[in-house]
């Protein structure tokens, strides 16, 4: 009975082990396999989300037009012989997500028709939201007048100007030094100069 007893527990132990050790078995697949669920469910909502911010840079949504929609407003701007309005729309387009060969060919077309006309459109519209204060405004149609046509000296000149209105001086000065470099010698260059100095004199007395 002696030898027995540690015989048998040394068996109930073994039997106990391996038992645990299934258990420990079963518990790290169970594990192994959840995880990969949860991978995949991770995976599923991430090209859903891709998918779904696709779906809105190409039809837009309620606060912003898509591609396709500006390509069409464009279309129809152009048809109404509203260059710069047509322009407007085309500058507002992220060519990159513009996917089939028919969208890209179209923008291409109309980009070469419009935008030659369109430069002066664009400015005379940001120097009106200029003089009636609306910077915000003036700053998004000048950049597009310069974007469409960068000869045009005037439309830098506002520009900076609206910069100043929106007191953004960093890119206020940034755009009087483009018009130094620019256009040497001309009046806008030279008062670009003085409104450089002025800012200078300005920060250092608030320093």
């Amino acid at each position: 009975a002696v030898l027995i007893y540690p015989t048998v527990r040394a068996s109930f132990s073994h039997k106990n082990s391996t038992q645990v050790e299934d258990y420990k078995e079963q518990i790290l697949a169970k594990d192994t396999q959840l995880k990969a669920s949860e991978k995949k469910v991770k995976e599923a909502k991430a090209a859903q989300k891709k998918a779904e911010d696709e779906l809105d840079e190409y039809i837009g949504t309620s606060k912003k037009d898509g591609v396709y929609d500006l390509l069409l407003s464009a279309l129809q701007k152009y048809s109404d012989r509203d260059y710069t309005g047509s322009a407007d729309a085309l500058l507002d387009i992220d060519s990159q997500k513009l996917t089939t060969k028919n969208m890209k060919a179209i923008y291409k077309d109309l980009t070469a028709k419009v935008y030659p006309s369109a430069g002066t459109g664009l400015y005379s519209k940001g120097k009106n939201a200029y003089w009636a204060k609306d910077y915000k405004t003036a700053i998004s149609y000048l950049k597009k007048a310069i974007k469409v046509s960068d000869t045009n000296r005037y439309a830098y000149d506002y520009l900076a100007k609206a910069y100043e209105g929106a007191s953004d001086q960093k890119n206020a000065k940034k755009t009087y030094q483009t018009i130094i470099e620019k256009f040497p010698g001309t009046s806008q260059a030279i008062n670009a100069k003085s409104r450089i100095d002025a800012m200078g004199k300005k920060s250092a007395k608030s320093l």
